[in-house]
């Protein structure tokens, strides 16, 4: 099945790993959705759209070798409710910017992994545009899709840290370096739901991944969020 890759997780990385899953199973990557903030907000208060390193979506769509498909963020956050309901939906709502993006396309990945709330709002799109989701890390173990991101040569680093324990001096780091850290954290203040970071505790950029054709060289420029 051809396939439009859906770019906004906060765990960034995610969505990437999800393309590469997609591709295991056979279906075709056609294109990069992305949606971005508006041209004088550098990062959003989004429960749903990461926009910190949003910069760095076109060359990842470069490094890819397909289109980018793109849209502005005009909507908020309105119905924050876990249920997304699409026969009750709010045409102001930030979910509806998806919708007008993912209108182009015939079937879209997500990389949500615990996160009901974001699932729920992307398959509503999806019903209402009849596309099928794709959804390959749905409910597996965040730390062993961490450790395979890792083992599968996907070069991940940190770029945004928002949880205790995680400071500036960790922005910046390959997030295979960070695993132990990450372990201990776990296991002192007990987010192992989110070891992927997927509630936020950090964000991440893949700079090198087997499916990209060149590295992404770029510096990043990060918020630190405590």
């Amino acid at each position: 099945m051809k396939f439009v890759a859906l770019i906004r997780y906060p765990f960034h990385a995610d969505s990437i790993f999800t393309i590469f899953k997609c591709i295991q199973e056979g279906h075709v990557l056609v294109a990069v959705a992305n949606l971005e903030p508006p041209a004088d907000q550098e990062e959003l208060d989004s429960y749903m759209y990461q926009s910190v390193g949003h910069r760095a979506v076109p060359y990842i769509a470069e490094a890819l070798s397909v289109p980018l498909m793109r849209e502005k963020i005009t909507g908020t956050a309105i119905k924050t409710s876990l249920h997304y309901d699409d026969k009750e939906y709010n045409p102001m709502d930030e979910v509806e910017d998806l919708t007008k993006l993912l209108a182009r396309v015939e079937a879209v990945s997500a990389g949500a992994i615990f996160s009901k709330y974001q699932k729920d709002r992307v398959e509503s799109v999806a019903i209402r545009l009849n596309l099928h989701v794709l959804a390959p890390l749905w409910e597996k173990d965040q730390y062993f899709l961490v450790k395979e991101m890792i083992a599968c040569e996907m070069e991940v680093i940190i770029i945004k840290v928002a949880s205790l324990g995680l400071g500036k001096e960790h922005v910046g780091i390959p997030l295979g370096r960070m695993v132990d850290h990450l372990e201990s954290l776990s296991a002192k203040f007990g987010f192992a739901v989110n070891f992927a970071g997927e509630g936020g505790e950090y964000e991440s950029l893949v700079l090198d991944c087997p499916l990209f054709s060149s590295r992404l060289e770029m510096y990043v420029n990060v918020r630190v969020v405590v």
